[in-house]
């Protein structure tokens, strides 16, 4: 041992194999699928409306579930069973949020999870100055649902990052003792999954 530390790049390299071989195969789970003719309308129309109403395309897929959670709770058609999981999740692959033949289906218990509990935060009252907060932080927690692995390799970007700067840049030694700043973005996820329901404390 010559006690020189591995490349910032090489242990996150190594993390990723890690967290890639405790995983399930994903090529060996069933995908949700839709019709691709009624999807190819479906997107039509979304793209349409984006157009008209322009956002950054970050947050039009987030904008497009909170717009798809106010229509089925309005008209009665939101649950929170895995078969209106499935089917909201369908709504927004039809829409072109998410592609087609993809998704896993076992992602669809983890937004009934999350539906269940907007329901009944819902059912007992939520606020008026919050209700839009909590509809927004319920899209990030089933869009966090659906795109699993894209989170996670935003996670590891971060982290790469701060490895790779954190001695490059110069903190003051206040700034070198708090705890870092760019692992906020991965608490706040978490909270949110905690606020929304995507933590499996309701079943």
């Amino acid at each position: 041992m010559d006690g020189k530390q591995p490349h910032p790049f090489s242990q996150i390299l190594a993390l990723h194999e890690t967290r890639r071989r405790q995983k399930p195969f994903l090529s060996d789970l069933p995908r949700v699928h839709i019709n691709e003719a009624t999807r190819a309308v479906a997107e039509l129309y979304e793209r349409t409306r984006n157009t008209l109403e322009y956002h950054d395309a970050d947050i039009v897929r987030r904008m497009a579930i909170e717009r798809t959670l106010k229509r089925l709770l309005a008209f009665g058609m939101l649950g929170g069973d895995v078969t209106h999981a499935e089917n909201l999740l369908k709504e927004l692959i039809r829409g072109g949020y998410f592609p087609n033949d993809e998704v896993p289906e076992e992602r669809t218990y983890d937004i009934a999870r999350i539906t269940r509990r907007f329901l009944i935060a819902n059912a007992v009252g939520i606020p008026k100055e919050i209700g839009s907060l909590f509809l927004s932080l319920t899209a990030i927690a089933i869009e966090d649902a659906v795109v699993v692995e894209e989170r996670e390799m935003e996670q590891r970007f971060i982290q790469f990052s701060f490895t790779v700067l954190r001695d490059r840049i110069p903190w003051n030694e206040r700034e070198r003792k708090d705890r870092p700043a760019a692992f906020a973005y991965q608490d706040a996820r978490a909270g949110v999954k905690r606020c929304a329901g995507s933590d499996d404390v309701i079943n």
